[in-house]
């Protein structure tokens, strides 16, 4: 892979713990939060019948993605020359069948640089791109970060391709960008809106039971990676791994 354009950095008023447990894999908000995009035809297909895999207990380490059947080869939505260069390559087979049936993966390397790597679309009648976006959450205090990101192409890839692709990801993930606005503006405003007298009168109850046993989804038993993979994006796993590790680390001596 290769970093297409230039680095982007803006700074946003959050806490720099709340981008990272958002892409650590935070299922939930996507159809919620950018259900405009969806409508208009900004994001990708929603493919039925994709696996949906969440891992964790990585030392805080976590990713969520979503794979496709078992006769399918989409290598996140790379161009054929490219899937032709992962098949080339000396990846070991299970590493090629995780690439060959990635729809999308998005994770987070503990403690604050995260990844996503999915089909993006700058135009809801034009092909959509695959793209690899970098990003870290670099804290400036306890409620304002400046967030680095990268966007990265396949090396291999056409010079036409990589230009398309840019287009792409920038439209998504930027300071601009239509998925990154969306993403933004509720990691601030949510614990705003958790300290105010409102909030604090209504004593709302939350539920933090996702993922937890009875409801907890089994593991996959044959999962060659490490950490612990469940067939359910429906979980807060992978949201408890970084937490726990954080707080494990804060309550060190």
């Amino acid at each position: 892979m290769e970093v297409v354009g230039e680095p982007h950095r803006s700074i946003l008023p959050c806490n720099w713990k709340a981008g990272a447990e958002n892409f650590s894999g935070d299922s939930y908000h996507t159809q919620f939060l950018h259900k405009s995009l969806t409508e208009i035809g900004l994001t990708g297909t929603f493919v039925s019948g994709a696996n949906d895999v969440h891992i964790t207990d990585c030392s805080g380490h976590a990713t969520s993605m979503r794979r496709a059947g078992p006769n399918e080869d989409v290598f996140w939505g790379y161009p054929e020359d490219v899937q032709a260069d992962f098949r080339r390559s000396d990846l070991t087979p299970a590493q090629l069948d995780l690439a060959r049936s990635s729809l999308n993966s998005v994770g987070t390397v503990f403690p604050n640089f995260s990844w996503i790597q999915i089909k993006a679309k700058f135009d809801p009648d034009k092909p959509a791109a695959g793209i690899l976006s970098l990003r870290q959450w670099q804290p400036i205090s306890a409620h304002e970060i400046e967030m680095w990101n990268w966007l990265l192409v396949p090396k291999i890839a056409s010079p036409e391709y990589k230009k398309y692709a840019y287009r792409a990801g920038v439209a998504t993930f930027s300071p601009s960008g239509n998925s990154e606005q969306d993403d933004t503006i509720v990691w601030g405003s949510i614990p705003r809106a958790a300290d105010t007298v409102f909030a604090r009168k209504s004593a709302a109850m939350l539920n933090y039971q996702m993922g937890l046993p009875p409801a907890d989804p089994l593991p996959i038993a044959d999962w060659p990676g490490p950490g612990r993979a469940f067939s359910s994006r429906l979980e807060e796993g992978v949201q408890r791994t970084f937490l726990n590790h954080w707080l494990d680390l804060m309550e060190r001596a």
